[in-house]
């Protein structure tokens, strides 16, 4: 009995490992989505300028676009990093994962990039009609069970910035 309760503890032991690592990487990831972000923004500016200016005058919104794309990125990290600041110890993890300096999978901030679209669509106009059947019950309920103030007026949360 004695050694099923070690390996029981050993099990647990080796699942919190596991969930602290990938903690750990989607941590990572978020951080990792500004700089990731701005990148590929650079990237299209770069491409911008080495068309010919009548090659630019084909496609006049671009530069107004990666304008724009700096912004929403600006505003996505911002989101992300006040998501982080609710778990206990995210600002930590992300300043350890800062400061390691490793490299993030861009498959990782891809996802983060699709986090970022789901929610802008949750939580815009397109999506009020799923936003009501997918949450309206669970915000019902946290009113019921705890009927805090903040809780009272939760269907005015707005959402990340679409679009970069």
């Amino acid at each position: 009995a004695a050694a099923a309760v070690a390996g029981d503890d050993d099990e647990r032991a080796r699942l919190a490992r596991e969930e602290l690592s990938a903690l750990g990487r989607v941590i990572a990831a978020y951080g990792a989505y500004g700089d990731a972000t701005r990148n590929e923004v650079a990237r299209w500016e770069v491409a911008l300028a080495s068309l010919r200016e009548e090659e630019q005058a084909l496609v006049p919104r671009v530069a107004g676009r990666c304008k724009r794309a700096r912004e929403l990125v600006a505003a996505n990290e911002a989101v992300l990093r006040e998501a982080l600041g609710f778990f206990d110890g995210g600002a930590e993890m992300l300043a350890a994962a800062e400061a390691s300096g490793g490299r993030v999978p861009m498959d990782d901030v891809e996802k983060v990039r699709c986090v970022l679209r789901s929610l802008a669509r949750d939580w815009s106009d397109e999506g009020a009609a799923e936003r009501e059947a997918c949450y309206a019950p669970l915000l019902e309920e946290l009113r019921r069970v705890l009927p805090l103030p903040s809780l009272q007026h939760a269907g005015a949360v707005g959402g990340a910035a679409d679009g970069a």
